[in-house]
């Protein structure tokens, strides 16, 4: 048998620990943040991939080992909705919202599964509008308000809204090829 001597940890080791501590931060469930990040990222390209069913069932498995993570349900949410299910999604978008309405992630997911709602439309144009209240710096949000703009009233009011975007909204490099080609966000500008 082997003993290493105890050796009392120095500073410059208590801070690499205290970093890779922050770098493998996990939720009370056990699970690494980066993961819940990594299949929140996948969800949402596999949504604009168009490939809804592999975002559901990606997002079912995650929903149930990271109940709290609001963007990654939001997401959900949205593919389940843009799937067929609207009332599903809607349902999931109300259950983030019951648990936070603090939360803009929460607004998102109800405004993007009400947008795909036949008689909501009016809800998905209000919960749109208070998403991007919590969250207007965020690129998902601005498109999330011009494809609801574009669903429920129409592509003029969306082009009108994108031409009164700030300019990092109006240049962002997800608009490249804005025609909803996965990896571009569908926000287009007249005269553009």
């Amino acid at each position: 048998m082997t003993v290493i001597p105890f050796t009392p940890i120095g500073s410059s080791t208590r801070t690499l620990l205290l970093v890779l501590g922050a770098l493998v931060w996990t939720t009370p469930a056990g699970l690494a943040q980066n993961d819940i990040a990594t299949a929140t990222e996948r969800i949402r390209e596999l949504y604009f991939l168009r490939d809804y069913e592999t975002a559901i069932a990606v997002g079912e498995q995650w929903r149930e080992r990271a109940p709290d993570a609001v963007e990654l349900r939001a997401w959900y949410a949205l593919n389940v909705a843009r799937h067929g299910d609207e009332d599903e999604g809607v349902a999931e978008g109300e259950a983030l919202i019951a648990a936070d309405s603090s939360n803009g992630w929460a607004w998102f997911g109800l405004a993007a599964a009400l947008n795909w709602h036949d008689e909501r439309g009016e809800e998905a144009l209000a919960a749109s509008e208070r998403a991007l209240a919590l969250a207007p710096d965020d690129i998902y949000f601005v498109w999330l308000r011009t494809d609801v703009l574009r669903e429920q009233e129409g592509e003029e009011a969306a082009i009108a809204y994108a031409d009164e975007l700030a300019p990092e909204f109006r240049d962002h490099p997800a608009r490249a090829g804005t025609k909803g080609d996965g990896a571009a966000l569908p926000i287009r500008s007249a005269g553009r």
